[in-house]
């Protein structure tokens, strides 16, 4: 996924790795422990949200473009499209 200067990749154990600006979601130490049995991750303008396998939404970058959801959110429903 990307967002508009950084990267972020699921790796095949579910962890995540990022790169690139760190105001725009290239650094994601802050949530680095909650990032495990990551399924989707999808990147705004300056921002990255990532679904992880018990329905938890983990959120890091810039909170003015979605990078600051409260943690322990699991949205009843949730589906993210990377279209």
């Amino acid at each position: 996924a990307a967002s508009s200067q950084a990267f972020a990749a699921i790796r095949d154990d579910g962890s995540v790795v990022t790169w690139g600006n760190k105001a725009s979601g290239g650094d994601s130490q802050r949530v680095q422990p909650q990032l495990h049995s990551v399924e989707q991750i999808q990147g705004s303008r300056g921002a990255f949200a990532a679904l992880r396998e018990d329905g938890e939404l983990i959120t890091w970058g810039h909170a003015a473009f979605g990078g600051s959801v409260p943690p322990g959110r699991k949205p009843a429903a949730c589906s993210i499209d990377a279209a």
